[in-house]
Order: C-alpha cells, then structure tokens, then sequence
C-alpha cells in the first residue's frame, strides 16, 4: 500500500504495533489528528484551532509529565533548534518499542527551507537538520518515507550508519548526499513492516545473547 500522507503512515504504524497512546506536536488545523484512529490521543498547540487541544508551546509539554506514549508525531515549529529539542525530549516520553515520526524533513529545494521563500506559501524550515543530527546518536536508527516533504520515522536502535562527527548542515551538503542523510525509503506499508520488523527480530537477538 503506497502512503501518501502523514495520517496514513501515522495509523498504518499504530495499527501494526497495537499502539494505544498518540501524542501530536503541532497540531494546527487538525488534519493529522482529526484522521488518527486511536485510544489514547493528545494533542499540543499553542494556538489549536479546535477544542480538546492543549494549549501551549512544546517545550512548556515537555515540561510536564505523563506516561510514555507509543506514537509520536512531529510536526510543530520547523527551527532546527525546536526540532531537535522536541525530538531530544520526545525520548523522555518513550518507551522501548515507541516510534517517532518527524514531519517535513525532505525540502525539495533550498526554498521550502526559508520562511516566507515561496510565493505558494510551502515551508519545511530546517527540520531536515534534525535528521543530520540524528545521524550521531547511537542508540537511534531511521528511515525517511519518500512521500512529499518526507517522512522520517524513528525508532530505538542501534544507529547502523552512525557518524561521529558534527556534520556540515548547510542545504547544499544535504543535498548532494540526501539519500545518505535521511535514508530514504518507498513510502509504503511494506517498508514500515520491515523497519518494525527489523527492530523485533534485533531484540530477539538480545534475548537470545543472554
């Protein structure tokens, strides 16, 4: 099944692992959210456009407490400074078998990467950066769903292509290794079952080694 829009690959993950608690950061006019099939969900914003929504930035949630949620989706302020923080806080809200989905992080070009860049209004900022950052963390694997403006899902893992230096973040870096920086993938249901696949099969191997 091809995935085309963030809500798909959103179910198509919590159907698959059972998920029971969603957790949406930037949840705007509700388009994601609205379409997510689950338990649990909560939403933050700190200008929801609809009741039910907590109001309040990111980093005032991360402040809070809560128990760890299955599901977490991305998608609020596109600075790589408040991406990468709400990346880094959203592992304090996991647990072994969660994911995380990070919306935006394949600008086609330097335009969608600038507020205000486009006449057509299309922004990604600079989440993209993230991503190159993740690429340091040991203990993260990823792969980035080619679907338009990219999709990157996170899990905890043994990072496979791990760099251990701090890399050059400009867009034309990105752009001339791309595929390297976000390990793009088809954007389909197959691909989210190998990459879950892939982290149950890893576990057993740990089990088994003890």
């Amino acid at each position: 099944m091809d995935i085309k829009i963030p809500e798909q690959a959103v179910n198509y993950l919590i159907n698959i692992l059972k998920a029971e608690r969603y957790l949406e950061i930037g949840v705007a006019s509700g388009g994601t959210y609205l379409a997510v099939n689950c338990k649990e969900k909560v939403g933050v914003d700190p200008h929801p456009q609809f009741e039910g929504i907590l109001k309040m930035t990111s980093q005032e949630f991360w402040k809070t407490s809560s128990e760890p949620f299955d599901v977490i989706f991305i998608d609020g302020d596109h600075s790589f400074g408040v991406s990468q923080g709400d990346l880094l806080n959203a592992l304090n809200f996991i647990h072994a078998k969660s994911y995380i989905l990070l919306h935006d992080t394949n600008p086609e070009d330097v335009t969608y990467t600038i507020s205000g860049g486009r006449a057509d209004g299309l922004y990604t900022g600079e989440v993209y950066k993230t991503v190159m950052w993740a690429k340091q963390n040991p203990a993260l694997d990823y792969i980035t769903l080619d679907m338009p403006f990219g999709m990157t899902v996170v899990k905890l893992a043994k990072n496979p292509n791990l760099l251990k230096e701090e890399p050059d973040y400009s867009f034309d870096n990105f752009a001339k290794e791309r595929d390297f920086w976000l390990n793009l993938k088809s954007s389909t249901s197959e691909t989210l079952d190998k990459f879950v696949k892939d982290q149950k099969e890893e576990k057993c191997k740990k089990i088994s080694k003890r």
